[in-house]
């Protein structure tokens, strides 16, 4: 018999780095959410849902469910707009295949399609989401969409990385943001 046994808070488990116009930034969780200042914006990110829900068997313990996309606020410090440009944009899994990038307003149907750009003026914050496309299909079976999660389990030093291609005054910028595994998880 398999019954849930606990919730795995991928806070516990993970550590964040970012990088941005040649600098790394070590990223901390604040809250449930981790966040980075650079000169030209904040990004404060969440996993959702953010935990993995472990389950137990009289074999062992197997995980299942987990975070299926990145939910996150971009606010632009600088006078001038910046842009995302989606359709250069992507998410890599643990397994290390990259994914283009559905964010917020895309549907389903479009999801293997470069989105356009989203502009973020002065000062302004935009809030939207990431989800590896690949990880999003149709089911016959169950007559609707279904979204995987982008990790069940992760060992130590496996994880997951977000990278925005920016336009920043006019320059193609790149923010990565990696969330990696301290150690293996979940142990039920």
């Amino acid at each position: 018999m398999t019954r849930p046994n606990a919730k795995e808070y991928v806070y516990d488990y993970l550590t964040a780095t970012a990088k941005y116009k040649g600098e790394t930034y070590n990223v901390k969780p604040k809250y449930s959410s981790w966040v980075v200042e650079t000169r030209d914006f904040t990004f404060a990110a969440s996993l959702v849902p953010d935990y993995v829900v472990v389950y137990t068997d009289e074999k062992d313990g197997i995980a299942g469910g987990g975070p299926k996309q990145i939910e996150f606020d971009l606010k632009n410090k600088t006078q001038t707009p910046i842009e995302i440009i989606w359709a250069s944009s992507s998410i890599v899994l643990p397994d290390g295949s990259a994914s283009r990038v559905m964010h917020k307003g895309q549907k389903f149907l479009e999801k293997d399609r470069p989105a356009p750009p989203s502009i973020i003026p002065p000062n302004a914050i935009l809030s939207d989401l990431a989800a590896p496309s690949d990880l999003i299909y149709w089911s016959d079976l169950q007559t609707e969409w279904v979204v995987m999660p982008m990790f069940r389990s992760l060992r130590k030093g496996q994880g997951i990385t977000l990278l925005l291609t920016l336009n920043v005054g006019g320059q193609k910028e790149y923010f990565q943001v990696r969330w990696e595994a301290s150690k293996t998880f979940p142990k039920p």
